[in-house]
């Protein structure tokens, strides 16, 4: 199985972009700064959580079943995708991910300010 992308950076926590892209046909690199999609930037149990919603046809009941779990584990969970995909604005920054650049100097206060101002939800 493929290796995920890195949400964080292992190291220091910060953002991650990936740079390159090859494609396994014909060995062509594609480089540049390509950020996640919002459901990339999930943990591994969240995506696996979306993947068991999905097969459930988004029945909470059939959820319940697979996960042997009750109904308010099922919404608590969904609760928290929910959450972590609102927080998430079209580049995949986070408000958490915005303040800890803020607080380790890697923004200004009014960059902070502006993009906190440009987060949906």
């Amino acid at each position: 199985m493929p290796k995920q992308i890195p949400f964080a950076c292992p190291s220091c926590g910060g953002r991650v972009l990936v740079s390159e892209l090859k494609c396994t046909g014909c060995d062509t690199v594609i480089r540049g700064e390509f950020s996640p999609t919002p459901l990339g930037s999930l943990s591994e149990e969240q995506l696996s959580f979306i993947r068991t919603f999905v097969l459930a046809r988004g029945s909470i009941r059939e959820m319940e079943k697979r996960l042997e779990v009750s109904y308010p584990t099922v919404r608590a969970r969904l609760d928290e995708v929910i959450a972590a995909l609102s927080r998430m604005d079209a580049a995949g920054r986070s408000r958490e991910e915005i303040f800890k650049d803020l607080e380790e100097g890697r923004l200004s206060a009014a960059q902070a300010i502006e993009e906190l101002n440009g987060l949906k939800g």
